[in-house]
């Protein structure tokens, strides 16, 4: 949202929002009653763009919309309108409400220029569908104005994902997040080895001169590396974390909740310590993962097989219960699952070549539905021979040195 917008909602406070439909019933008594309105604590005010066929309005709307066509209203008096209703206060949030019949006429390029000109905060388009808001999202993203979506009592929750995946605010909506830069790339910038600590081992052609005898696909290397390292440590740490008494007790809540918050353990507590322990973890994998991609998407960066079906199969073929077997399932699944692709491309193709009524196309989609299936089996192959997983939790022993752990 744009700041005036957003700064009337900061506190989660109840807001008076007041409508008018701009002309009504003529220009210059509509400019004096909107000044009223604010004069008189309007935390908001939304200005109605008078239109000929406004459906999805009740009676009381269509009928001003009516008189204000009858007296010539027409979108440059609006815009006169929200310019002296900024002039009267200018930090009150402007919000223009109509249909996009209107905008598609005047421009829409055209039209979001003279809305930021006139002090516009936002727009309510109540016909526009988020499937067809694209061309207006980008010219209102350039200019910093809001489109404010409608959500009613009877808005469906299908229908409430799609509103939401296309809120362009923090996530770009459908487009995603793209162009992420990858960390390592800051490295080559001037500002980074120009600065302390790294000006004290070159000088700037020193660097200069580094970054250009490398090759340009150093960053690969260096990124598995540091993944590398990144999964080392959180191995370690993990493991001695298993082992302590904090550990020791969760895996005693696990096995027996009942019987641990009888022990006067804080069951609750500690599920919530592990939650944002596990969070944490899943924050910097998916900074790793955005890094990567370089784009953060609704449907293809996290489609449901991947992100919920193949981590299931990670942890139950590796080893649930123990962060090696959840490594090694990680890797094992990972490879297996890229090779599959390789294999049932090659399958496709060779089809192709020996029947020709194949449609490829259909193979291609289908191919997906093949891997998952493959994957199944593998899983199921695995749990035959090792029925808690290849690497099956170890109990760690109790020494006579445990320390209480206060629960």
């Amino acid at each position: 949202m744009t700041n005036l917008i957003s700064q009337a909602f900061k506190n989660n406070e109840k807001k008076l929002v007041t409508f008018v439909t701009g002309g009504d019933p003529d220009l210059e008594t509509s400019i004096e009653i909107i000044k009223t309105i604010i004069n008189n604590g309007a935390d908001i005010i939304e200005i109605g763009m008078p239109f000929s066929d406004p459906m999805a309005d009740g009676p009381t709307i269509q009928l001003s919309s009516n008189r204000a066509i009858s007296k010539g209203i027409d979108l440059e008096n609006i815009f006169s309108l929200a310019s002296e209703a900024k002039k009267t206060r200018s930090d009150l949030p402007i919000i223009l409400m109509g249909y996009y019949n209107l905008i598609l006429y005047f421009g829409i390029e055209k039209f979001v220029k003279k809305c930021k000109e006139n002090g516009v905060d936002g727009l309510i388009i109540v016909d526009l569908q988020p499937e067809e808001d694209e061309d207006l999202i980008n010219e209102l993203k350039k200019n910093e104005i809001d489109l404010i979506r409608l959500i009613t009592p009877t808005t469906n929750e299908e229908r409430l994902k799609l509103i939401l995946k296309n809120e362009t605010d923090i996530t770009n909506g459908p487009r995603g997040i793209n162009k992420i830069p990858r960390t390592w790339e800051h490295f080559t910038e001037e500002r980074f080895y120009t600065n302390f600590p790294m000006n004290l081992f070159l000088n700037q052609k020193g660097w200069e001169a580094f970054f250009a005898s490398i090759p340009k696909w150093w960053w690969q290397p260096f990124f598995a590396i540091t993944i590398i390292l990144i999964v080392i440590i959180t191995y370690f740490f993990l493991e001695k974390l298993r082992v302590s008494p904090w550990g020791r007790m969760m895996t005693a809540i696990r096995e027996n909740e009942k019987a641990a918050a009888a022990a006067g353990k804080n069951v609750t507590k500690r599920r919530i310590e592990a939650f944002i322990l596990g969070a944490v973890i899943m924050g910097l994998a998916g900074a790793f993962l955005g890094q990567h991609l370089r784009l953060i998407e609704p449907t293809q960066t996290f489609d449901p097989s991947k992100m919920t079906f193949l981590v299931w199969v990670m942890l139950i073929a590796g080893g649930s219960g123990n962060n090696k077997g959840a490594i090694l399932g990680a890797f094992l699944i990972w490879f297996v699952w890229s090779s599959s692709e390789l294999v049932t491309n090659g399958v496709i193709e060779i089809l192709a070549t020996m029947f020709d009524s194949i449609d490829i196309s259909i193979l291609k989609n289908r191919a997906g539905f093949i891997r998952m299936l493959f994957i199944g089996l593998l899983l199921q192959l695995i749990l035959q021979r090792f029925p808690k997983g290849i690497l099956p939790e170890k109990r760690p022993a109790i020494s006579g040195k445990s320390q209480k752990y206060a629960g």
